[in-house]
């Protein structure tokens, strides 16, 4: 037993030298293990991505006449047919609801004024959004008056 506790003393005196030798084995061969099948695991997948490269190239090659021009073609086509659709359903609306947008002849105080507001239809085709400094001729001479009646605007 006393040989036991004299080992154990010159055991205890040196612990930390003991510990740091085993913590650098163990990290070391931590690394190891780790650089290794990330090593390997980084050139399978870089040969699986050359080999699908190489693939891609091979059937670009193989077939010089390529679908999508011919694709897109047909479908600049197609989306310019729906375009005329819209547009032709969009007048046709606008052609019904002109009868339900008229301004009554008593909702300005000249005719004038009626008539420029009559001539903004659509309001989007002739003035700009959001409004200008400034509206362009005859448009400048409409502002809301008073209690948010449209009145034309001295100078």
């Amino acid at each position: 037993m006393d040989v036991i506790k004299k080992q154990w003393k010159n055991v205890v005196r040196y612990q930390f030298w003991i510990l740091s030798i085993l913590v650098l084995v163990a990290a070391a061969s931590v690394y190891y293990l780790t650089s290794s099948s990330l090593s390997a695991l980084i050139t399978a997948r870089t040969a699986k991505l050359t080999s699908t490269f190489e693939q891609v190239n091979t059937i670009s090659s193989a077939v010089p006449t390529h679908p999508n021009t011919h694709s897109h073609a047909q479908m600049d086509k197609v989306v310019s047919m729906l375009e005329a659709d819209i547009q032709e359903a969009w007048r046709l609306q606008f052609k019904n609801q002109i009868p339900l947008m008229v301004w009554p002849r008593n909702a300005f105080s000249e005719n004038s004024t009626h008539e420029i507001f009559t001539t903004l239809r659509p309001v989007e085709k002739y003035i700009d959004f959001p409004l200008p400094a400034r509206l362009p001729a005859p448009y400048d001479r409409i502002t809301a008056g008073a209690g948010g009646k449209l009145v034309r605007r001295v100078r």
